[in-house]
């Protein structure tokens, strides 16, 4: 990517975070454009930009007021806060989860996710393949689903599935049964989502999915 177009990302990026007219003291404070400058030089790959807008897109809807109180508790608490997020931003390896990302970020921002809540699912996302996470939200997203499942070789494959999910810190194991008549004695699992895991589903993986399974309105 030449200067010119690293320049041209800079301020499309520096401008998603400051917002429609900008908040003062927003750059110095977190050292935006320093970071971004770096993002861009380690990571020079085309999707780059489609991830950070969005990332930012929910953000970018938010009230100028909105951001300044979050600026505001940045400088005071955690300055390198932005930096890190975008760190993250860089290793996600779709523009899906930078989406789902951003709708949690919204809601740090808006004080529904504390800052360590965000870094701690963000780990857990950035590890995750994006079809467990449509796995986490067909069972634990949508009510009416039955958790329980049964023995055949389709459920152990979603079983297997699960139980990567638990191994990340999204479920939590509450009861498991072996059945008698089956000839593989497989063991069946029941879950439940973890503190975090229900942060993670009430204020971000629900959204999205519900928003990408809409219909689609006629023009």
């Amino acid at each position: 990517m030449s200067d010119e177009a690293n320049d041209g990302l800079v301020s499309t990026i520096v401008t998603l975070i400051d917002g429609v007219g900008g908040i003062v003291g927003l750059p110095p404070v977190l050292g935006t454009v320093d970071s971004v400058r770096k993002l861009i030089k380690a990571n020079s790959d085309q999707i780059l930009n489609e991830k950070i807008e969005a990332f930012f897109t929910n953000y970018s809807t938010l009230s100028n007021e909105t951001k300044r109180q979050f600026i505001e508790i940045l400088k005071d608490r955690d300055k390198d806060f932005i930096k890190r997020t975008l760190d993250v931003i860089a290793r996600l390896d779709g523009v899906e989860k930078a989406t789902i990302l951003g709708i949690l970020f919204e809601a740090t921002v808006l004080g529904k996710v504390h800052r360590s809540e965000f870094r701690r699912i963000s780990f857990m996302v950035d590890r995750t393949y994006i079809t467990d996470l449509e796995v986490l939200y067909s069972y634990y997203g949508i009510p009416e689903w039955n958790i329980h499942l049964e023995d055949n070789s389709k459920e152990r494959h979603t079983q297997k599935d699960l139980m990567q999910l638990y191994a990340l810190g999204y479920l939590l194991p509450l009861e498991t049964t072996i059945d008698a008549d089956s000839s593989f004695g497989s063991p069946e699992v029941k879950y439940e989502l973890t503190y975090i895991g229900e942060k993670f589903m009430d204020n971000a993986l629900r959204q999205y999915f519900e928003n990408r399974d809409k219909p689609k309105e006629s023009k």
